[in-house]
C-alpha cells in the first residue's frame, strides 16, 4: 500500500511544473473552496456518483467602494455511474465524467466573464478505494474594461490607456489530476495554459504583454480524520502560483457531523481569517455560508468579504451514493 501511495504522489509531482514568477492573481478566489474544489481542479468532475450543481456568490471588502464581486455556477456528473449489485467490479470500473462552469467577477471597471467544458476519467488504482482522475477544461475568458466615472482620482487622467473602452475575447485551457479515497485527497491543477502572447505597443483597443493571461497553479491536499461517532476533523491546504509574485496558501479545517453539518475556519496567508457553517437539507441541498475578516492593510477601509454557497444532488434510481464527503 505505502508503494502505491508514493506512486501517486509521484504523478502529482510530474505535472506540477516548477513555480515561476508572477504578476497578479487573476482568477477570482473563494473562502470556501473546499466545499466545491472542481472549481480549481477539472479532475473532480465525476467523483461523486449523481449530478453535483452548485452555485456561489461572493462579495469582497463589504464598504470597500468598487471592490470585487463574484458569482458562479459549476455543474458535473459521471457519464457512466455506479450502479446497485455489482460488488468489486463496479468499485474497480473506470468512469468517464462531463461537467461545466460559469463565472462573472467585476471589480471597479473591470469585468470578466467565463465560460468552460470539462472532460475528466476516474479509474481504480486499486480494489480499497483508492482511485486518480484526470480532468481537462477548455472555453472562453470575456474581459472588459470600461473606464467612464473611474478615472477622477488617477494620476495622469490623460493618460490613452484609461480613456477608452476594452473588450477582449481570449481561449482558456486548465488540466488537473487528482488522487483520493475515503480518507484523504490530493490534487494539481493549472489553469490559463493556453498564454498567447501581445505584440508590445500595440494599437488602441489592444492588451499588452503585462495583461495577457497568466498561468495559475494550484496544489491541494486534506484528510478525513475522525473524531467520535460521526464526527470528522478535516483539515486541508490550498497552495496557489502565478507567474510574478510570491507563492501563496490557504490553510482550512472544518468539523463534520453525521456528513451534514460542518463548522470551520480558513486561513488566507498574510490576507484574511474566516469562520464558514452549513448544513445539508434531505440529502440533496446543501447551504453554506462564510465571513472573512480583513488582516491586510485595507482593513481600515474593508470591513470584510461575505460568501454565500448553495448545492443541490440529482440522483438516478439505483445509482449508489458513497457521498465522499471531505
Amino acid at each position: 500500500m505505502h508503494s502505491i501511495y508514493q506512486l501517486c504522489f509521484l504523478l502529482l509531482g510530474t505535472i506540477v511544473p516548477t513555480f515561476v514568477a508572477l504578476h497578479a492573481q487573476q482568477l477570482p478566489q473563494y473562502t470556501q473552496f473546499s466545499l466545491n474544489p472542481f472549481l480549481v481542479n477539472p479532475a473532480l468532475a465525476g467523483t461523486e456518483d449523481f449530478i453535483d450543481l452548485r452555485a456561489g456568490y461572493r462579495s469582497q471588502w463589504s464598504g470597500f467602494k468598487d471592490a470585487p464581486q463574484t458569482a458562479y455556477f459549476s455543474a458535473h456528473s459521471s457519464l457512466n455511474p455506479v450502479r446497485r449489485g455489482y460488488g468489486k467490479q463496479a468499485a474497480t470500473a473506470s468512469r468517464t465524467a462531463v461537467g461545466m462552469t460559469l463565472s462573472h467577477d467585476k471589480t471597479g471597471p473591470l469585468k470578466q466573464s467565463n465560460g468552460s467544458l470539462t472532460f475528466a476519467y476516474n479509474f481504480a488504482l486499486n480494489r480499497h478505494g483508492l482511485r486518480a482522475s484526470f480532468g481537462l477544461n477548455g472555453g472562453i475568458k470575456g474581459f472588459s474594461f470600461n473606464p467612464e466615472g473611474y478615472t477622477d482620482h488617477v494620476l495622469d487622467p490623460d493618460d490613452p490607456t484609461i480613456q477608452q473602452s476594452v473588450g477582449k475575447v481570449l481561449l482558456d485551457l486548465g488540466a488537473g489530476v487528482w488522487l483520493y479515497n475515503e480518507e484523504f485527497f490530493a490534487g494539481a491543477s493549472s489553469s490559463q495554459l493556453f498564454n498567447p502572447d501581445y505584440e508590445a505597443g500595440g494599437t488602441a483597443g489592444e492588451f499588452a504583454p503585462e495583461t495577457a493571461l497568466l498561468r495559475h497553479y494550484f496544489v491541494m491536499a486534506g484528510v478525513k480524520l475522525k473524531l467520535g461517532y460521526e464526527a470528522f476533523l478535516v483539515p486541508s491546504v490550498l497552495v496557489k502560483q502565478v507567474a510574478g509574485a510570491p507563492i501563496s496558501y490557504e490553510l482550512n479545517a472544518k468539523v463534520m457531523l453525521q456528513d451534514r453539518y460542518w463548522l470551520g475556519g480558513n486561513y488566507r496567508h498574510e490576507d484574511s481569517f474566516a469562520v464558514f457553517g452549513g448544513l445539508l437539507l434531505n440529502d440533496r441541498v446543501s447551504v453554506s455560508y462564510s465571513f472573512d475578516l480583513v488582516l491586510s492593510k485595507i482593513r481600515t477601509a474593508a470591513a470584510g468579504s461575505n460568501e454565500i454557497h448553495v448545492g443541490y444532488r440529482i440522483f438516478s434510481e439505483g445509482v449508489v451514493c458513497p457521498n465522499r464527503f471531505w
